[in-house]
């Protein structure tokens, strides 16, 4: 964690440093500046988790610094004067300490600052998690298809059903196109068993878009109201799938 002590008299940013030194070892990085145009400065080579700002410098006041700090910057007032508590409450500062500096005071409010940031950095792990798992679940619900010296990516809910031909196979998709693969169809049916059933040697349906089967034709109606014929012996795997009653 990288800390910036903005304070116009030397022997206050010494005592503070002091403190935190001795009692924060995670502060790794802690900075001094004694005016507002050497802090603004230091903005522009240094990304600051925490801040004590004292509210009247000798070139201006603490929220000068306060419009120009980036968020997720944590801010720790420490002045001599009381008068500005409830405008920096509304800047977001983390706490509002008076001088003469109390440790057990500058503890506690520093200890908010650790909280803040860990569930900060929970909340961004959450997040990256979640990209991590959508990306996951995005490639395992599409395949890419070699058709015509190029690789198709297809989502695995589009294609309606593959047909064998031969050694090869052709895989028919909701936009009517179809693409030939030089896979042939059992390739197919071990690598999409999740969203595909064999009803029938030649043909693997990806049973999210059957829609019915009828017992007079043994044939199944797709989505887009194709029929596909059912064989006897792929009929109870069906039925189980769908869990018939």
């Amino acid at each position: 964690m990288k800390a910036l002590i903005i304070d116009d008299h030397k022997l206050n940013r010494l005592y503070l440093k002091t403190l935190l030194e001795k009692n924060f070892p995670n502060l790794k990085t802690i900075d001094e500046a004694g005016t507002i145009s050497g802090a603004l400065g230091l903005f522009e080579t240094v990304n600051y988790d925490l801040i004590f700002l004292d509210m009247e410098l000798k070139d201006g006041m603490g929220f000068d610094v306060l419009k120009e700090i980036k968020d997720f910057v944590y801010v720790i007032v420490v002045t001599n004067h009381k008068g500005y508590a409830i405008q920096a409450i509304k800047h977001n500062v983390v706490d509002y300490l008076l001088k003469p500096i109390d440790l057990n005071e500058v503890k506690s409010a520093v200890k908010k600052v650790i909280k803040l940031q860990e569930k900060e950095e929970n909340v961004k792990s959450s997040v990256v998690h979640a990209e991590i798992s959508k990306t996951k679940t995005e490639l395992e619900n599409s395949v890419m298809i070699n058709f015509k010296n190029e690789y198709v990516a297809l989502d695995k809910m589009d294609i309606l059903f593959i047909k064998a031909l031969g050694k090869y196979s052709e895989i028919h998709v909701m936009s009517k196109s179809r693409y030939t693969s030089y896979k042939n169809l059992k390739e197919f049916e071990t690598a999409m068993t999740d969203l595909f059933i064999r009803i029938h040697h030649s043909y693997l349906v990806n049973f999210k878009r059957i829609v019915s089967y009828s017992r007079d034709t043994c044939h199944v109606t797709l989505s887009d109201g194709q029929e596909i014929p059912v064989s006897v012996r792929k009929r109870e795997e069906l039925f189980k799938k769908f869990k018939v009653f």
